[in-house]
């Protein structure tokens, strides 16, 4: 393998290591693509919880009614985009979405705060709010944390294709690797 795409190979791997441990990781908040019921293409900011190597995958949590988990169901196919600004490096995962839910979401349920198991205790995300109530996240009073557990979901895009691109005044850099090949993925340049 050309040694500078095993370097970059090796680099990609540390950075997506890195943002399941790191919550102020440039990459830990990332843009997920999806096609609505229309065909719309939908973009929304999520947050990534977890990341593995091998195979290549990165999960992130959702409620179970919303519109990310149905468009997620509906087409398998999906991109996530990571960009570090301040290194201007850009990193889309291509690859096809995965959902867990219940039993096998339990060990990560219980390991979010009441706060955060509370926001999926209440009405359906895209649900109108009821104007005489305070806008904010402030549970409903005697609500219970844990009666949000069954709408808790995570999706995990299991990653076939990497799209790499380094941004420069001099020279854009980009490279293609297919993920599904070897431990070693299989990557080459091409044009930015």
């Amino acid at each position: 393998m050309d040694p500078e795409i095993s370097a970059i190979t090796d680099h990609i791997r540390s950075q997506l290591s890195g943002i399941s441990g790191d919550r102020h990781h440039p990459m830990r908040l990332a843009w997920l693509a999806t096609s609505d019921q229309d065909g719309t293409a939908q973009v929304r900011t999520i947050v990534i919880r977890e990341t593995s190597n091998m195979p290549v995958s990165v999960s992130f949590f959702t409620d179970r009614r919303s519109p990310k988990w149905q468009e997620t169901l509906r087409h398998k196919s999906g991109s996530l985009l990571l960009f570090d600004r301040l290194e201007m490096e850009q990193i889309r995962l291509l690859g096809v979405f995965e959902h867990r839910c219940q039993t096998d979401c339990a060990a990560a349920w219980q390991a979010q705060d009441a706060a955060a198991r509370q926001l999926y205790s209440g009405p359906a995300p895209g649900t109108p709010r009821d104007p005489s109530v305070a806008a904010g996240l402030e549970p409903a009073p005697g609500a219970n944390p844990d009666s949000g557990k069954n709408n808790f979901g995570i999706i995990d895009l299991r990653v076939t294709s990497i799209d790499w691109l380094s941004i420069s005044r001099t020279a854009h850099r980009r490279a293609i690797f297919d993920t599904t090949i070897d431990t070693h993925w299989s990557g080459h340049f091409v044009n930015p």
